[in-house]
């Protein structure tokens, strides 16, 4: 096949594919649609990338807030700690070695 014939049919393939984008129609919308969701959605994307690598303060306030949980955690351990030994120091005022032995056991 020569070079003239294998331009031909190249142009004429460009001419069916091109019957499809001289009017406007379906095909066009479709084409648009998906094109500007593109656009669209990959500028969202690089957008939310660029505030989360550059101006993103929300880590701040998480780390503060986890500060401040751990702070009252440690505060409700020490507490819960001072509560028992409290508990077992009353106890231990209570305990009566005298009152606890069997009637006639030695002392």
């Amino acid at each position: 096949m020569s070079k003239l014939g294998k331009f031909l049919i190249l142009f004429v393939e460009i001419q069916f594919i091109g019957q499809y984008f001289r009017n406007p129609s379906v095909f066009h919308s479709l084409l648009f649609g998906t094109a500007a969701g593109v656009v669209f959605y990959s500028s969202y994307i690089g957008l939310r990338a660029l505030k989360v690598k550059f101006f993103d303060t929300d880590y701040i306030a998480r780390q503060s807030r986890w500060r401040y949980l751990e702070k009252q955690q440690l505060y409700q351990r020490e507490l819960a700690q001072d509560m028992n030994s409290a508990y077992v120091a009353s106890l231990a005022e209570e305990y009566d070695p005298v009152a606890l032995r069997p009637p006639g056991a030695p002392m």
